[in-house]
Protein backbone atom coordinates (compact mmCIF):
# COMPACT_ATOMS: atom_id res chain seq x y z
CA UNK A 1 0.00 0.00 0.00
CA UNK A 2 1.32 3.34 -1.02
CA UNK A 3 2.11 5.71 2.15
CA UNK A 4 0.16 9.02 0.98
CA UNK A 5 -0.52 11.64 3.31
CA UNK A 6 -3.93 12.72 2.35
CA UNK A 7 -5.09 16.32 2.03
CA UNK A 8 -7.90 18.26 1.09
CA UNK A 9 -7.15 19.15 -2.45
CA UNK A 10 -5.88 15.59 -2.82
CA UNK A 11 -9.21 14.23 -1.52
CA UNK A 12 -11.17 16.24 -4.09
CA UNK A 13 -8.45 15.62 -6.89
CA UNK A 14 -8.92 11.69 -5.91
CA UNK A 15 -13.01 11.61 -5.95
CA UNK A 16 -12.91 14.05 -9.62
CA UNK A 17 -10.46 11.45 -10.79
CA UNK A 18 -12.49 8.03 -9.74
CA UNK A 19 -15.89 9.95 -10.94
CA UNK A 20 -14.42 11.10 -14.66
CA UNK A 21 -13.55 7.23 -15.00
CA UNK A 22 -17.30 6.37 -14.70
CA UNK A 23 -16.79 5.18 -11.73
CA UNK A 24 -19.72 5.06 -8.71
CA UNK A 25 -18.90 7.38 -6.02
CA UNK A 26 -21.68 6.75 -3.77
CA UNK A 27 -20.46 6.08 -0.19
CA UNK A 28 -21.26 2.59 0.12
CA UNK A 29 -19.60 1.63 -3.04
CA UNK A 30 -16.17 3.67 -2.32
CA UNK A 31 -15.91 2.39 1.44
CA UNK A 32 -15.51 -0.89 -0.45
CA UNK A 33 -13.41 0.22 -3.14
CA UNK A 34 -10.97 2.55 -1.43
CA UNK A 35 -11.97 2.54 2.59
CA UNK A 36 -8.85 5.14 3.20
CA UNK A 37 -10.31 7.50 0.61
CA UNK A 38 -13.69 7.23 2.55
CA UNK A 39 -12.16 7.37 5.73
CA UNK A 40 -9.67 10.63 4.86
CA UNK A 41 -12.97 12.39 3.24
CA UNK A 42 -14.72 11.77 6.23
CA UNK A 43 -12.45 13.24 8.74
CA UNK A 44 -11.46 16.39 6.33
CA UNK A 45 -14.49 17.32 5.04
CA UNK A 46 -16.69 16.26 7.79
CA UNK A 47 -19.35 13.98 5.29
CA UNK A 48 -18.30 12.24 2.17
CA UNK A 49 -21.18 14.52 0.87
CA UNK A 50 -19.68 17.48 1.06
CA UNK A 51 -16.26 15.96 -0.21
CA UNK A 52 -17.83 14.74 -3.30
CA UNK A 53 -19.44 18.43 -3.09
CA UNK A 54 -16.07 19.86 -2.65
CA UNK A 55 -14.73 18.33 -5.61
CA UNK A 56 -17.12 20.09 -7.87
CA UNK A 57 -19.67 17.25 -8.39
CA UNK A 58 -23.49 17.36 -7.82
CA UNK A 59 -23.97 14.57 -5.13
CA UNK A 60 -27.91 14.28 -5.68
CA UNK A 61 -26.93 12.80 -9.36
CA UNK A 62 -24.59 10.66 -7.70
CA UNK A 63 -26.87 9.17 -5.50
CA UNK A 64 -29.36 9.05 -8.35
CA UNK A 65 -26.66 6.92 -10.46
CA UNK A 66 -25.59 4.81 -7.60
CA UNK A 67 -29.61 3.92 -7.06
CA UNK A 68 -30.19 2.84 -10.57
CA UNK A 69 -27.31 0.81 -10.68
CA UNK A 70 -28.23 -1.16 -7.68
CA UNK A 71 -31.78 -1.44 -8.75
CA UNK A 72 -30.33 -3.44 -12.13
CA UNK A 73 -28.20 -5.28 -10.18
CA UNK A 74 -30.76 -6.36 -7.76
CA UNK A 75 -33.08 -7.52 -10.69
CA UNK A 76 -30.43 -9.64 -12.30
CA UNK A 77 -30.05 -11.98 -8.65
CA UNK A 78 -32.07 -15.41 -8.49
CA UNK A 79 -32.35 -17.48 -5.65
CA UNK A 80 -29.91 -19.86 -6.92
CA UNK A 81 -27.37 -17.75 -8.16
CA UNK A 82 -27.95 -16.23 -4.64
CA UNK A 83 -27.03 -19.81 -3.02
CA UNK A 84 -24.67 -20.20 -5.18
CA UNK A 85 -22.66 -17.38 -4.48
CA UNK A 86 -22.77 -18.08 -0.54
CA UNK A 87 -21.86 -21.46 -1.19
CA UNK A 88 -18.33 -20.07 -3.47
CA UNK A 89 -17.62 -17.76 -0.08
CA UNK A 90 -18.39 -20.03 2.45
CA UNK A 91 -15.21 -22.26 0.52
CA UNK A 92 -13.44 -19.57 -0.27
CA UNK A 93 -13.25 -19.17 3.63
CA UNK A 94 -15.19 -15.40 3.89
CA UNK A 95 -16.72 -14.36 7.42
CA UNK A 96 -20.15 -14.77 6.13
CA UNK A 97 -21.50 -12.64 8.85
CA UNK A 98 -23.95 -9.99 8.55
CA UNK A 99 -21.52 -6.96 9.06
CA UNK A 100 -18.58 -8.19 6.69
CA UNK A 101 -21.44 -9.31 4.10
CA UNK A 102 -22.89 -5.86 4.10
CA UNK A 103 -19.93 -4.46 3.55
CA UNK A 104 -18.13 -5.99 1.13
CA UNK A 105 -20.74 -7.63 -0.51
CA UNK A 106 -23.54 -5.32 -0.78
CA UNK A 107 -25.49 -6.32 -3.36
CA UNK A 108 -26.04 -9.66 -2.83
CA UNK A 109 -26.56 -8.94 1.25
CA UNK A 110 -29.58 -6.74 0.02
CA UNK A 111 -31.12 -8.62 -2.81
CA UNK A 112 -30.76 -12.14 -0.64
CA UNK A 113 -32.58 -9.95 2.54
CA UNK A 114 -36.07 -8.99 -0.11
CA UNK A 115 -38.95 -10.60 1.19
CA UNK A 116 -39.79 -12.48 -2.46
CA UNK A 117 -35.81 -14.34 -1.80
CA UNK A 118 -34.82 -15.32 1.57
CA UNK A 119 -36.75 -12.74 4.12
CA UNK A 120 -33.25 -12.32 6.25
CA UNK A 121 -29.51 -12.46 5.66
CA UNK A 122 -29.93 -15.96 7.97
CA UNK A 123 -32.13 -17.85 5.91
CA UNK A 124 -30.25 -16.89 3.17
CA UNK A 125 -26.71 -18.65 4.64
CA UNK A 126 -28.69 -21.76 6.37
CA UNK A 127 -31.08 -22.33 2.17
CA UNK A 128 -26.75 -22.61 1.65
CA UNK A 129 -26.38 -25.16 3.48
CA UNK A 130 -24.14 -23.84 5.89
CA UNK A 131 -24.55 -23.76 9.10
CA UNK A 132 -25.57 -19.99 10.74
CA UNK A 133 -24.41 -20.90 14.59
CA UNK A 134 -21.01 -21.79 12.90
CA UNK A 135 -21.30 -18.37 11.18
CA UNK A 136 -21.48 -16.41 14.11
CA UNK A 137 -18.84 -18.39 15.91
CA UNK A 138 -16.42 -17.11 13.52
CA UNK A 139 -17.52 -13.88 13.36
CA UNK A 140 -17.33 -13.50 17.03
CA UNK A 141 -13.67 -15.04 17.11
CA UNK A 142 -12.62 -12.78 14.06
CA UNK A 143 -13.94 -9.50 16.40
CA UNK A 144 -11.92 -10.61 19.02
CA UNK A 145 -8.73 -11.33 17.28
CA UNK A 146 -9.40 -7.54 15.31
CA UNK A 147 -10.19 -5.94 18.66
CA UNK A 148 -6.55 -7.51 20.05
CA UNK A 149 -4.44 -6.22 16.95
CA UNK A 150 -6.49 -2.93 17.28
CA UNK A 151 -5.16 -2.47 21.18
CA UNK A 152 -1.20 -3.80 20.74
CA UNK A 153 -1.04 -1.66 17.52
CA UNK A 154 -2.65 1.28 19.45
CA UNK A 155 -0.59 0.59 22.70
CA UNK A 156 3.32 0.20 20.52
CA UNK A 157 1.76 3.69 18.34
CA UNK A 158 1.29 5.33 21.97
CA UNK A 159 4.43 4.26 23.11
CA UNK A 160 6.15 5.12 20.14
CA UNK A 161 4.92 8.67 20.05
CA UNK A 162 5.73 9.13 23.50
CA UNK A 163 9.47 7.79 22.84
CA UNK A 164 9.65 10.50 19.46
CA UNK A 165 8.36 13.36 21.90
CA UNK A 166 10.88 12.73 24.70
CA UNK A 167 13.62 12.60 22.51
CA UNK A 168 12.75 15.52 20.79
CA UNK A 169 11.76 18.19 23.34
CA UNK A 170 12.80 21.44 21.16
CA UNK A 171 9.99 20.64 18.68
CA UNK A 172 7.29 23.54 18.12
CA UNK A 173 3.92 22.21 19.28
CA UNK A 174 2.45 22.80 15.82
CA UNK A 175 4.99 20.50 14.59
CA UNK A 176 4.33 17.43 17.31
CA UNK A 177 0.57 17.95 16.72
CA UNK A 178 1.03 18.08 12.76
CA UNK A 179 3.38 15.00 12.55
CA UNK A 180 1.38 13.04 15.29
CA UNK A 181 -2.05 13.65 13.82
CA UNK A 182 -0.31 12.32 10.45
CA UNK A 183 1.26 8.70 12.03
CA UNK A 184 -2.17 8.39 13.73
CA UNK A 185 -3.87 8.66 10.31
CA UNK A 186 -1.22 6.19 8.79
CA UNK A 187 -1.91 4.04 11.38
CA UNK A 188 -5.79 4.14 11.35
CA UNK A 189 -5.41 2.66 7.75
CA UNK A 190 -3.14 -0.05 8.56
CA UNK A 191 -5.93 -0.65 11.07
CA UNK A 192 -8.64 -0.52 8.31
CA UNK A 193 -6.86 -3.27 6.32
CA UNK A 194 -7.07 -5.45 9.27
CA UNK A 195 -10.84 -4.99 9.93
CA UNK A 196 -11.13 -5.69 5.79
CA UNK A 197 -8.93 -8.91 5.61
CA UNK A 198 -9.43 -10.96 9.13
CA UNK A 199 -8.19 -13.70 7.29
CA UNK A 200 -4.41 -13.04 6.59
CA UNK A 201 -1.72 -13.56 8.80
CA UNK A 202 -2.40 -11.09 11.84
CA UNK A 203 1.56 -11.70 13.32
CA UNK A 204 2.62 -10.54 9.71
CA UNK A 205 0.68 -7.89 9.46
CA UNK A 206 1.29 -6.83 13.25
CA UNK A 207 5.01 -6.91 12.18
CA UNK A 208 4.44 -4.28 8.97
CA UNK A 209 2.46 -1.45 11.30
CA UNK A 210 4.99 -1.96 13.60
CA UNK A 211 8.03 -1.28 11.75
CA UNK A 212 5.60 1.72 9.76
CA UNK A 213 5.33 3.10 12.92
CA UNK A 214 8.77 2.96 14.00
CA UNK A 215 9.96 4.85 10.65
CA UNK A 216 7.33 7.20 10.50
CA UNK A 217 7.99 8.27 13.99
CA UNK A 218 11.63 8.82 13.32
CA UNK A 219 10.83 10.64 10.56
CA UNK A 220 8.86 12.90 12.31
CA UNK A 221 10.72 13.41 15.06
CA UNK A 222 14.29 14.71 12.28
CA UNK A 223 11.63 17.14 10.85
Amino acid sequence: MSKRKWSPDLIASEISRLHSAGIDITQGRMEAIDSRLTSAAIRYFGSWRAAVQAAGIDYEQVAAIGKARRAEKVTKWTQERILAEIRRLHQEGEDLSPAVIRRKYLSLYATARRKEHFGSWAEAVTAAGVDYASVKQVAQRNRRERAGWKRRLLEEWQANASDADSGHAGRQETSERTSSSWLQGLLQEKLAEVYENPGQDAEQVHHAIKALMESVTRASGAS
